[in-house]
């Protein structure tokens, strides 16, 4: 399923909310709560900028005016390229199998076969492999509803002048966390300018395990992609 045109809607329909949000209009009690929890979090963001002023906190000045511009690559990566869901998710499932031998490759298909997987691959390359699975999990019902209900709340909750920075806050939240546990995949992504736009998938790449491929069994590996693929 190709997400871009999704994930550009919901990002656009925040400015309807902020319209609304200004002309007066108001929100249930816990919806108004989430809001000053999401405002917060970008005029936080915005507040450390004032680190600028102060020779001494210009390193983090620059790192987030780096973040800043990251996630404005991030977001140009929507519209050049035809599916950026895809994309990320091939590199995230490239982690996850490895270079792994045919044999293997095989195997481990046999393994998905057996729990249930509703796909196949033709081919037992790790390039077809990977491919194969990563179709499958941008297909998935548990990707369509991560990423709705993720974006829907951002735009939810980001109100305003400061909603920006509070995807921004987000992206690289998440960025950070992704760099943290897998260093390579994010160099990967980082390569492909796409690291500010991995919280987009994180709900659904949360679940798998942090070893890399080269550590783990092929049934390990198997049940990684089936938590995945649901």
């Amino acid at each position: 399923m190709r997400y871009n045109r999704f994930i550009i809607d919901k990002l656009e329909a925040d400015k309807q909310l902020a319209i609304l949000f200004d002309k007066g209009v108001q929100g249930s009690g816990r919806m108004a709560l989430e809001q000053a929890n999401k405002i917060a979090s970008g005029f936080t963001r915005l507040t450390w900028y004032s680190s600028c002023f102060f020779d001494n906190y210009k390193d983090v000045c620059s790192n987030l005016a780096h973040e800043d511009l990251r996630f404005l690559e991030g977001l140009l990566q929507l519209i050049v390229r035809p599916n950026v869901v895809l994309d990320m998710v091939q590199i995230m499932v490239k982690d996850i199998v490895g270079n792994q031998s045919e044999e293997k490759i095989q195997n481990i298909h046999l393994i998905l076969l057996q729990k249930g997987a509703q796909f196949s691959s033709s081919k037992y390359t790790p390039k077809a492999f990977t491919f194969s699975i990563s179709t499958a999990i941008c297909s998935s019902f548990g990707m369509r509803v991560a990423i709705d209900s993720l974006i829907t709340r951002i735009s939810k909750n980001a109100v305003g002048a400061v909603s920006l920075y509070s995807y921004v806050a987000t992206a690289a939240a998440a960025a950070a966390r992704l760099k943290s546990r897998k260093p390579l995949v994010f160099a990967a992504l980082y390569r492909a300018k796409l690291d500010m736009l991995y919280f987009i998938i994180e709900p659904v790449f949360s679940t798998a395990d942090a070893a890399g491929s080269s550590m783990r069994s092929e049934r390990e590996i198997a049940d990684d992609i089936m938590r995945l693929i649901k």
